[in-house]
């Protein structure tokens, strides 16, 4: 009887190490590490005080000629959709996954990594074993990427993923429109991809500064349109500096919101991601 049992117990670790070894869904993958939990000062801009805030003005405002201008506007689509990324999040439940999918963009760079932004619900696993993968411009398949830090009560993240060979991303500037109130309808663009559709730029207006329901700071409202995948990608002005992160939009594409750059900026200078 003790043997018979020696030889059921060998049998089942047979069967469980052959298992293992397999591409079954029903294994929990690897992981990324704990995400950080990002702090913030909460000194954000109220209605009053942005208002007070100087109009920024750029040089192409000004252009009378048309082609030169229509050679600025195909410059800044290119540009953004360098910098723009594709993030997938996979997500482990019991048996099976869930995945869910979003935008970013590159914003910061090392010698070994790339930095990027993101909306915190993009890569938010709830608690469970989650990886990540991204798609920069230049990718023909997905690469791994892990998430530096986030915040669910800004809905922002930073994510990071090695540089590897690529030769043709190019970085959102975050800071050339900070402290600066932005122009009534003036011409924004929106990168993201939505609807599974890659590197989708719109255009649209700013239309104002609001405030919505269970979000704690002014957001963006512009006309720009963006749907389900276009969260966490970037907003930018004319030249492509950064004015919000895309992170709210109604099912019709009547409005979208964005997170204020200087939301972003706060975020990014309370986890000493940049200095």
């Amino acid at each position: 009887m003790i043997k018979y049992r020696k030889k059921l117990v060998y049998l089942l670790a047979i069967i469980l190490l052959s298992l293992s070894l397999s591409n079954c869904s029903y294994f929990i993958p690897i992981t990324n590490n704990p995400v950080s939990q990002g702090t913030y000062s909460g000194d954000f801009y109220d209605y009053s005080e942005f208002n007070r805030l100087p109009i920024y003005i750029s040089d192409t405002y000004s252009i009378d000629d048309i082609d030169e201008y229509n050679d600025i506007l195909m410059e800044t689509k290119t540009h953004i959709i360098k910098a723009n990324i594709s993030i997938t999040s996979t997500i482990s439940k019991n048996l099976t996954y869930d995945k869910k999918s979003g935008s970013g963009f590159i914003f910061q760079e090392d010698d070994t990594y790339y930095y990027a932004i993101t909306n915190h619900h993009v890569i938010d696993g709830e608690g469970r074993p989650t990886t990540y993968e991204v798609k920069t411009y230049e990718d023909r398949s997905p690469q791994t990427a892990s998430v530096v830090i986030s915040s669910e009560s800004l809905d922002l993240a930073v994510i990071k993923f090695e540089k590897n060979n690529r030769t043709e991303i190019e970085m959102i500037n975050i800071t050339q429109r900070l402290d600066y109130r932005f122009k009534s309808d003036e011409l924004v663009f929106a990168i993201g991809n939505p609807l599974s559709l890659t590197n989708t730029v719109s255009f649209g207006k700013y239309e104002g500064i609001a405030q919505i329901e269970n979000v704690d700071f002014i957001v963006i409202r512009h006309s720009a349109e963006i749907f389900n995948g276009s969260s966490g990608g970037a907003l930018v002005d004319v030249d492509g500096n950064l004015i919000g992160v895309n992170t709210w939009g109604y099912d019709d594409g009547v409005a979208s919101f964005a997170i204020p750059n200087f939301v972003l900026y706060n975020f990014l200078i309370s986890n000493n991601i940049i200095e």
